[in-house]
């Protein structure tokens, strides 16, 4: 049961049905990568095509746009796991059994390794109602219709639909499989959540424990060293493997919620019962690029408290070769040792700012474009 699980194990019973940690000799779960991926790239070419036919008010094409950047988002991401399954099973492997090697320790039995703060409580809502957005987008689009006679079809997924979608069987099939196709998006959001979320509460976990040992026992205790180069180690393949994906996901995220935002403010105006969803779905899309950067801020203010229990040691109280091991581990704390991109952009509070300031300028454009 998940209660007994660990975090890592908890993380993967969690994205089960996603198919993207999978397993070659069980057919399940090879048919669920294999049924997500074509869905998730029909939404790419449905997108695609809903583009070029130019059929959409702004609205709609604005929709359309979010749902493109949803894609690329859920693409990239997606295929860097299925590529990467070895790499990644062996990473999430090593975190796994170097945490249950130090946090297990009855001397560490005392400190809140795991703490349910904000940030996890953020996670977990985020994470449900992503589970429960593809049955909501259905009824509430379901009304909508029904109010409007049918005029207007309301997708969950604004995209491109091979049929024509008149009452009343054709338009449940549309309903139904858009639906379908907004269970694989949200299955993958959730499973990009719950992996980066696993990794980083375990990480900090580490760190936490590695913290308490330098304040307790100070610098003459080796394992602070060993544990200090485990952490840098598990966060440098962490970046290596994810870090690009986060990159184009920070990309996106600019243009992501716009097109929910501003459909949003369309509906409300004509009391459309639909606009509860368009606020779920706006909400939604801004929250997205906020938990890589309060995951990566979380990982950053716990290499920043290790360097400050680390400054405050007397180290001058030492011998000389314990000293020059304290020098060397303060040099490297004082390294960039954070979520980031080829240490070229960090995933952080600042970073998350920069996002929120790009969604505001392309709303104001939109919003312009449809005044002049």
């Amino acid at each position: 049961t998940p209660e007994i699980m660990t975090t890592i194990q908890r993380a993967y019973h969690q994205i089960r049905f996603s198919g993207l940690i999978y397993d070659k000799n069980n057919r399940r779960s090879a048919y669920l990568a294999i049924h997500h991926m074509v869905m998730v790239n029909y939404v790419g070419m449905a997108t695609a095509v809903a583009l070029i036919k130019g059929e959409q008010s702004l609205v709609d094409f604005v929709q359309v746009l979010g749902v493109v950047m949803i894609y690329i988002h859920n693409v990239i991401k997606a295929i860097n796991i299925l590529l990467h399954q070895k790499e990644i099973k062996e990473l999430f492997a090593r975190l796994e059994k170097f945490s249950l090697e130090i946090t297990n320790d009855e001397a560490e039995g005392h400190i809140e390794l795991r703490p349910k703060n904000l940030h996890y409580k953020f996670i977990t809502i985020f994470s449900r109602v992503l589970k429960y957005l593809s049955p909501f987008s259905f009824v509430m689009g379901i009304l909508s219709d029904y109010l409007s006679d049918f005029i207007k079809p309301h997708l969950p997924l604004h995209l491109w639909i091979p049929w024509k979608l008149t009452p009343y069987w054709p338009y449940f099939a549309g309903m139904a499989f858009d639906t379908l196709l907004m269970v694989t998006t949200c299955h993958y959001y959730v499973s990009f959540t719950a992996l980066l979320f696993a990794f980083t509460t375990e990480l900090n976990a580490c760190i936490r424990v590695l913290r308490h040992r330098l304040e307790t026992n100070g610098p003459a205790d080796k394992n602070v060293y060993r544990y200090h180069h485990t952490i840098l180690e598990l966060l440098k393949d962490y970046n290596k493997l994810f870090s690009g994906p986060v990159y184009w996901e920070i990309l996106v995220s600019t243009l992501q919620p716009c097109g929910f935002v501003y459909a949003f403010i369309k509906l409300l105006k004509r009391n459309d019962p639909s606009s509860s969803e368009m606020i779920i779905k706006a909400l939604l899309t801004l929250a997205a690029p906020f938990v890589p950067c309060s995951c990566g801020q979380s990982i950053s203010s716990q290499m920043e408290l290790l360097h400050a229990s680390a400054y405050i040691g007397k180290w001058y109280e030492e011998k000389p070769n314990i000293r020059r091991d304290l020098v060397t581990m303060l040099t490297v704390t004082t390294r960039q040792a954070d979520l980031n991109y080829r240490k070229f952009i960090s995933y952080n509070f600042v970073c998350f700012a920069s996002v929120i300031q790009g969604i505001y300028s392309y709303l104001m454009m939109i919003i312009q474009f449809e005044t002049d």
